[in-house]
């Protein structure tokens, strides 16, 4: 999917973190580092009076901007 057809379906408000990075990197080049599954928790939330969660809504990785790694 390239960026043009990423907006025009979805809205980058409503858009998850990684549905952000997948619409702007280019196609098939993201490589997280922590994904979703290894469901490591935030030290962090707890002490801020937060429900605890495996996913804060922050997306590491690397991918290709225009074929330039980023």
């Amino acid at each position: 999917m390239n960026l043009a057809e990423w907006r025009e379906r979805d809205s980058l408000y409503e858009a998850s973190a990684r549905r952000r990075i997948f619409g702007l990197l280019d196609q098939n080049s993201f490589q997280e580092i922590l994904g979703p599954a290894e469901r490591i928790t935030s030290p962090h939330l707890e002490q801020l009076g937060f429900p605890v969660s495996f996913d804060d809504g922050v997306v590491i990785g690397s991918g290709l901007l225009n074929g330039k790694k980023c």
